[in-house]
């Protein structure tokens, strides 16, 4: 999620992933060794501007997490604003 956020400077809406989101029906489907995810790269009504004008970057961060899923790199915590760490 860091490097999402590094390349694309969004915010992180920590209520917006949801118990249907972390566990989609079709994650049921697949063999449980199979690595699945749901990418949403943001909301037309609050990241409008960066999913239609620069795509490019929203491209370079789904890029970049996924590399750091496959070489297992560490991340940096993201700040919840309101919650202490």
């Amino acid at each position: 999620m860091d490097r999402y956020q590094r390349a694309t400077d969004m915010t992180f809406h920590a209520g917006s992933i949801t118990a249907d989101m972390r566990e989609y029906h079709a994650f049921r489907e697949i063999d449980p060794s199979t690595v699945a995810a749901i990418i949403e790269t943001g909301f037309l009504n609050l990241d409008r501007e960066i999913l239609t004008k620069h795509p490019d970057r929203v491209a370079e961060g789904i890029v970049q997490g996924i590399l750091c899923f496959s070489n297992n790199e560490n991340i940096e915590p993201t700040p919840i604003p309101g919650l202490t760490q």
